[in-house]
């Protein structure tokens, strides 16, 4: 607006000066016209002059005689009157001269402020379109933010209104939360539906740190989320765009249990306009992985939707899915996923990223279960895992935990032959390594290095090397940094298990919010 009324003042003090510009013209033309009625008078004298001189010339014995009728001193002051006239039409000649200069120097005067005002008026009126243009713009994102408001606040009461109207069909256990295990319709609903658990303790995180804007023209902006999937042993990261979400949604939308999904964030056109509204959609779609991650069902789908869009391998997803099937209370798919897990460690021959908690505790269930096969899977499985990782001893084979009674059991025929023979060869190992004092031939280079940690118990001198092994299972390295002290000291698997039971920073005794993994 102050530009406008700016551009309004300049416009009328162009208008000011060219009308006082076209006053000195017509004062110009006006001097112009007398000057040009002199020198007309001028050259009517001078007509008569040229006259009297021809005659003069043409009858000069006249001209003598008149002469010679006339006295001396009315010849002087003939003379002198003919000098004066003479004199006065100089002047006024050039008086006209100077007059038509200076008429011929105003018209060029008031060309050129006619071409400047022209020039001024181009200027202002452009400089009043771009502000127009701006002021429509910040009105226009003004008004698609507070729709963008409104838009959310009406898809949160939906949202709220359609929970209460679940909960008054189905009653409170359709109400999702993360300390029931099972969510969803009753099993005398009108409405069947399989039932819906969410996964506590699930070894899979997935994150979405940052995103990345490319702007290929005005409209034509597309954002790229990047995606960091961390599972046992293992982290990917992969690029996706919301159209990728919208799909992957669309898909899910399709099953049986899409019901339960929780709802895509919105796509407005217009989010590339604000930083603030991107990150909040990137906030709004990680948690929205989230959520799949934790749902049962979207877990244990036997397509694998989900798996294929994040693009896991497969010892993550066939982990994370046995830990869903016990979280969902399906002994079957528990069992079929357990001897899978066998053929999958016997691919990738790494049997330690097994060694977390949760999959402790399935293969101790299946193990003490009444399906043969998988008891001989869960056996040999641990046989690996006890011999050759002390931090699988440490987790299983503790008091609180009940794996030593779980194998003695096992060893009296519960799981069949194959197992109680698997489970008399983990006791052999062990005795052994008891028998030669605490570490055999097949103890693993971590129990090594446990030992020359616990032997040498103070901190490193100064040029020495700071040990690269988690300093609680001194089995893995060290890769995650616990919050707020930021000290990097545990493994992906013992820093879940400290933010999952809130203890304390192993370092500093400091209570542990949240941990987050450390690239190098």
């Amino acid at each position: 607006e102050d530009r406008v009324a700016e551009a309004a003042a300049g416009e009328e003090q162009a208008r000011a000066r060219g009308q006082s510009e076209a006053g000195a013209l017509a004062e110009a033309q006006e001097s112009l016209r007398v000057a040009e009625s002199q020198i007309s008078c001028y050259a009517e004298g001078a007509v008569v002059r040229r006259i009297v001189s021809e005659e003069a010339s043409s009858r000069g014995s006249v001209w003598t005689r008149c002469m010679r009728t006339r006295t001396p001193d009315e010849v002087q002051r003939l003379c002198r009157e003919l000098q004066q006239w003479t004199e006065q039409a100089r002047q006024r000649e050039a008086e006209a001269a100077r007059g038509a200069e200076e008429e011929s120097s105003a018209v060029q005067a008031l060309a050129e402020a006619r071409r400047s005002l022209q020039e001024e008026e181009a200027t202002v009126a452009q400089q009043a379109q771009e502000v127009r243009q701006e002021f429509q713009r910040r009105e226009r994102e003004a008004q698609e933010e507070q729709q963008a408001v409104a838009l959310q606040q009406q898809q949160q009461r939906i949202e709220s209104q359609l929970a209460a109207a679940e909960e008054a069909v189905f009653g409170p256990a359709v109400r999702v939360s993360a300390s029931s295990s099972s969510v969803g319709p009753p099993p005398g609903a009108p409405r069947m539906q399989p039932a819906i658990a969410l996964v506590p303790d699930l070894p899979l995180t997935v994150r979405i740190p940052h995103f990345e804007l490319v702007r290929q023209s005005l409209l034509g902006t597309e954002i790229n989320y990047t995606i960091v999937v961390e599972g046992l042993g293992t982290t990917e990261t992969i690029v996706r765009q919301f159209s990728q979400f919208r799909e992957l949604h669309t898909r899910l939308s399709q099953k049986p249990f899409a019901y339960s999904l929780r709802s895509l964030p919105q796509d407005w056109l217009f989010s590339h306009f604000s930083n603030s509204m991107l990150e909040r959609q990137r906030r709004q779609l990680e948690t929205y992985l989230d959520a799949l991650c934790s749902h049962s069902q979207v877990v244990l789908d036997p397509e694998g939707v989900l798996w294929r869009w994040l693009a896991v391998d497969d010892f993550t997803q066939v982990i994370v899915r046995l830990v869903a099937a016990r979280a969902a209370g399906s002994p079957e798919e528990l069992q079929h996923l357990t001897q899978t897990l066998e053929a999958v460690v016997a691919v990738s021959d790494d049997a330690t990223r097994c060694v977390h908690p949760v999959v402790l505790g399935i293969l101790k269930e299946v193990l003490l279960g009444d399906v043969p096969e998988a008891a001989q899977a869960a056996a040999r499985l641990l046989e690996q895992l006890l011999v050759t990782s002390r931090r699988a001893r440490q987790l299983f084979l503790s008091r609180d935990s009940g794996g030593a009674e779980a194998l003695l059991a096992a060893s009296r025929g519960s799981g069949g032959s194959v197992a109680a023979s698997a489970v008399q060869r983990v006791f052999e190992t062990l005795c052994n390594q008891d028998a030669d004092g605490g570490d055999g031939p097949q103890a693993s280079e971590s129990d090594e290095a446990e030992t020359a940690g616990r032997a040498s118990p103070t901190p490193p001198a100064a040029g020495e090397q700071e040990p690269s092994e988690c300093c609680i299972c001194l089995d893995r390295p060290k890769s995650h940094a616990m919050l707020p002290c930021g000290h990097l000291c545990a493994c992906m698997e013992c820093a879940a298990q400290l933010s999952a039971q809130g203890q304390s920073c192993p370092v500093c005794r400091q209570r542990v919010e949240r941990t987050v993994q450390i690239y190098t």
